[in-house]
């Protein structure tokens, strides 16, 4: 593992270094990624950038034996995951212990957030598709505007450069596990394209960890639990083509497919009149994402470079229920369209970099059922500017986003750094962003058994502040970031006793403050490299003053790896901290009884050996200790999983 998925901006622990001295007297220089987009929405140099940024490169993503990209991010500082299952089941990001919904994700700048659900379907899209991701922390609506709040993280996908060639995997494990990958590229004078694609099985384990008591206590004794494999299948396709008429000027497209087949666990009863329920059904959900990109950029003149884009993405989903009166099959369908068009102008100012962009978010939902609203626009307008001088650092940045169906909303970031002549680093800042509500917060059809969707609904808002210190030296990092959001105006469905005995719907009525402290450490040394973080947080619901549903107090994520003739090993740990989930069964609105989920340590292994220039075999194994934890309370996760594998091509 090289260290380029650390850059200036993200450096490790000082506290760590204290109790690893050695390291810093290691031979072999740090590498530094050289570039960061989705900081300042620029490419700019990673040693310039002062956002709390990670970057994972593609060494990265084959060397660490993550099997997903939701498991790569939980491996990240500052990152959570909960999941309802094994792989391939649904997965809520938490960020700096913010709600699933307010990490914006995005594909090659397209968003992935659904509409209706607010987040997006991260287990859809493949680990093999992804050539780098980058995840920026804290609020960042003053530069991608509404669902900013916890951050940002942008996958990209496959680039191959240079001359042309071929890469391919493929792989096999336990639990009915296989994956065949294969991606073609490169460069021939002015033209350069890649295509990707790859196919993934496995059978996993029964997302429902086993039968759940508390059912008998409700309206049925329906045991919920079907002890099935609840396994997925996920195919992929992705594309790029670029062609530079003249220096200075490129065009391109880009385009992404993924479809993927998800089964789970869950009770089906009569949609009518609710008797009888049954568990022993195998239900499914297929969901399909897909991107479309168009883009050019010039260099009109010394010191100003245009950007025009035009994208679409597309997330469809199907769920597949049954009727257990008749026997008969149906599906729930959903979907969300977005269309971003932008025009983003880099302009030298002075000694730095000045930002300005118009922006349009169309989004229209598609659904089997009676929404009242069905599409919003959104127009922006951004402004910023990036500049060193000296020792010191400057990032700030101004947007103003209008939308018929929710007003104005105004957001901004200012970031200050100093940088001394000995390696240390001191910065700090504040940034504001909002959440757009919902298609489902909003327009949800009502029900009289059920409730429905309020229309009048605020837009949630938070105000963010940190200050870190870091050091850099030859071959090490360390740092230590503190932060503090505010969240107000949380939207949470309620009882609404005026409209019916069962009816409810979403209020602007919660606040939430997230609090933490991330340190980070990171060395090269000889063959080895290590890399850890530890997150200290306190993610609190301020009404019921608890922790906020599925967020530790303390997580921590430890790799370390060596690289030795034909070999390259590693072992990686992420560890968590107890964690609270709200009873689903409790008679009161909130909840006043919670499920503990207990800590938990995982343990992971790979080893890479080169048979030649093209050939290596690799062997990778999750879990490795059987460690049985509960990403969410009484869903399921897979022991012990071993692929083992063989690639052509330099990765």
């Amino acid at each position: 593992m090289r260290l380029t998925q650390q850059p200036a901006a993200r450096v490790a622990a000082l506290s760590l270094a204290a109790f690893l001295p050695g390291l810093a007297a290691a031979e072999k220089p740090v590498e530094l990624a050289a570039i960061v987009v989705t900081a300042t929405r620029q490419p700019t140099r990673a040693d310039r950038v002062l956002a709390d940024v990670t970057v994972i490169d593609r060494d990265e993503i084959a060397a660490a034996g993550w099997s997903s990209v939701p498991e790569m991010l939980a491996a990240q500082p500052g990152v959570e995951l909960s999941s309802t299952g094994g792989t391939g089941q649904p997965a809520s990001l938490f960020l700096r212990g913010a709600n699933g919904g307010h990490t914006l994700v995005l594909l090659d700048g397209m968003r992935l957030n659904s509409a209706t659900l607010g987040t997006a379907s991260l287990e859809a899209v493949p680990l093999s598709a992804i050539e780098r991701v980058e995840i920026l922390r804290g609020p960042s609506s003053s530069l991608y505007g509404a669902d900013a709040v916890g951050g940002v993280v942008q996958l990209f996908t496959r680039q191959i450069d240079g001359v042309p060639r071929v890469q391919a995997a493929a792989a096999a494990g336990n639990y009915g596990a296989s994956r065949a990958e294969v991606a073609a590229g490169g460069s021939r004078g002015p033209w350069s394209f890649t295509v990707a694609g790859s196919r993934e099985r496995t059978g996993s384990v029964s997302a429902i960890r086993g039968p759940d008591p508390r059912w008998a206590t409700v309206f049925f004794t329906t045991d919920p639990f079907n002890p099935d494999a609840d396994g997925n299948r996920n195919d992929s396709l992705t594309g790029q083509l670029r062609f530079r008429p003249v220096a200075g000027h490129e065009v391109g497209i880009q385009a992404s497919r993924f479809s993927a087949v998800t089964r789970k666990d869950a009770t089906q009863c009569d949609p009518v009149f609710f008797f009888p329920c049954t568990a022993a059904y195998d239900s499914r959900t297929y969901q399909n994402l897909s991107g479309t990109g168009l883009f050019w950029t010039g260099k009109l003149l010394a010191g100003w470079t245009s950007t025009l884009r035009a994208e679409e993405s597309e997330d469809r989903m199907r769920d597949y229920r049954l009727n257990p009166t008749t026997g008969g099959e149906f599906f729930n369908r959903f979907s969300t369209r977005q269309r971003q068009f932008t025009w983003q102008n880099d302009l030298a100012v002075g000694p730095g970099t000045a930002l300005l962009a118009i922006e349009r978010l169309d989004q229209r939902i598609d659904a089997d059922r009676g929404y009242t609203g069905r599409s919003r626009s959104i127009d922006a307008l951004i402004g910023g500017y990036d500049v060193w001088f000296g020792s010191h650092g400057l990032q700030a940045n101004l947007r103003r986003d209008h939308s018929g169906q929710f007003g104005s909303r105004g957001t901004g970031g200012l970031t200050y750094a100093y940088r001394t002549g000995n390696g240390w680093q001191f910065q700090a800042g504040a940034k504001t962003a909002f959440k757009a509500p919902t298609f489902n917060d909003l327009y949800f059809p009502a029900d009289p058994m059920f409730g429905g969707g309020n229309p009048n609904l605020r837009p949630e808002q938070a105000r963010g502040a940190e200050a870190a210190v870091r050091y850099r030296a030859a071959t090490w990092h360390a740092g230590a970031t503190l932060y503090r959001n505010r969240v107000s105006d949380l939207i949470e469905w309620r009882a609404n006793p005026g409209k019916g005995p069962f009816y409810w719907e979403p209020q602007n009525i919660s606040q939430a403050l997230l609090r933490g402290l991330t340190l980070e450490y990171a060395a090269s040394f000889g063959d080895w490299n290590v890399n850890a973080s530890v997150d200290r947080q306190d993610p609190k619901d301020l009404q019921r003053q608890v922790l906020l549903n599925n967020r530790s107090r303390l997580h921590g994520k430890l790799r370390v790896d060596r690289r030795t003739g034909p070999w390259r090993y590693g072992v990686a740990v992420t560890a968590s901290g107890p964690r609270w989930e709200d009873d689903a069964f409790s008679a009161t609105v909130p909840a006043d009884r919670r499920e503990r989920l207990g800590g938990y340590a995982l343990v992971n292994a790979t080893a890479d050996y080169a048979i030649s220039r093209d050939w290596s075999l690799f062997v990778r194994v999750n879990n490795l200790f059987d460690r049985r934890y509960e990403p969410r309370f009484n869903y399921g996760t897979e022991g012990t999983r071993v692929m083992v594998g063989l690639r052509f091509g330099e990765f």
